[in-house]
């Protein structure tokens, strides 16, 4: 297997991101932690090494070498000083089973509790009693009659005058009529 150090190029030539590759690993945007993406084809440049150890020593000499903008040490948009990373790396079936159960429970993001209160979820079928009926309409009742609550969205509009108001359309009749009049057509 051929290994490979990359180099990503901005357009006045600087690197913006270097990693290390096999395959079309340079050309690809996805599964990296980054939100950018490759460059044209032309702006990417290679370096092959026989084993892949010399691929991580040159990505880490070059990422040394141009500096990290997170840690304000160079130009680079790398989130790590590079030579780590699985190679090659096949998920096994049993760790794919265990993290698909564990997103499907009380893990899973869609299932937790404040996303159930945005959607009105958590409510949903709730039998108030008699008492916290009468202190809810209460409470409202209160809110509306001193002028706290929320305005209603025409309130807004009370006292403004549209800005077309009196306006007539100056551009005289459009070019689809232009004057003449539709002849019915008998059925």
């Amino acid at each position: 297997m051929s290994f490979y150090t990359y180099m990503w190029l901005r357009e006045d030539g600087t690197p913006y991101y270097i990693g290390k590759g096999q395959g079309n690993r340079a050309f690809k945007s996805g599964g990296r932690r980054q939100t950018f993406s490759a460059p044209p084809q032309e702006r990417i440049i290679i370096q092959e090494y026989e084993t892949e150890e010399e691929a991580f020593d040159a990505e880490k000499l070059l990422i040394a070498y141009y500096g990290r903008k997170d840690n304000e040490t160079g130009i680079l948009r790398n989130l790590s000083d590079g030579g780590e990373g699985p190679s090659g790396q096949v998920t096994s079936e049993e760790l794919r089973r265990l993290r698909s159960e564990r997103v499907r429970g009380a893990f899973n993001p869609m299932k937790r509790a404040n996303v159930a209160i945005r959607n009105g979820q958590l409510r949903k079928g709730l039998k108030r009693t008699e008492e916290t009926r009468k202190q809810l309409s209460k409470t409202f009742r209160d809110l509306w009659e001193s002028g706290k609550h929320a305005p209603s969205p025409t309130s807004f509009q009370k006292g403004n005058i549209p800005w077309n108001k009196g306006k007539t359309y100056t551009r005289g009749t459009p070019s689809w009529n232009s004057g003449k009049k539709l002849n019915a057509v008998a059925a």
